[in-house]
């Protein structure tokens, strides 16, 4: 199962389009195509984020600290990819669908990219409003931490 943006598959960072390219992370909407069986109904989904690298604040090693440009310092910060390669969602029930269902009964679409960390949450949460996942079918059981489904009328 690969991420589909605007139509096209994309599969590593070097795919991403141009104007995402400096993209913190994206909101995606992973959805269920396959025939309405017992447990799930064609057209549920999950709407979420992802980042597509992650920071680490690492300590300097000895060796490093003797390096002329490392001089004054004492750490660095170490940025790697995240997997959002193979990323399926937050979602346990989710999860657990995916590997009832088949993967080839999913879709996973990149709705938008973000630039930072604070408008792919706000982002994530406009979205989760917008299609009302707490009142509808959706693996989304809360938005933010702070509403639930289920306490939601």
């Amino acid at each position: 199962m690969t991420w589909i943006y605007k139509g096209k598959e994309i599969n590593i960072t070097q795919n991403l389009p141009k104007d995402s390219r400096n993209a913190y992370g994206f909101i995606y909407k992973i959805s269920y195509i396959g025939d309405t069986k017992e447990g799930i109904t064609k057209g549920k989904f999950y709407i979420g984020k992802k980042a597509l690298s992650f920071s680490k604040k690492k300590r300097l090693t000895i060796k490093e600290k003797k390096e002329p440009e490392n001089k004054r310092k004492r750490f660095k910060i170490d940025v790697r990819e995240s997997d959002w390669r193979d990323y399926q969602g937050s979602s346990l029930n989710l999860q657990k669908d995916i590997a009832i269902y088949g993967e080839e009964n999913f879709t996973k679409i990149i709705l938008f990219f973000c630039e930072d960390k604070i408008n792919l949450t706000y982002k994530e949460m406009e979205l989760q409003f917008q299609y009302d996942v707490l009142r509808t079918d959706s693996w989304n059981i809360s938005i933010g931490g702070k509403f639930f489904k289920g306490k939601i009328k």
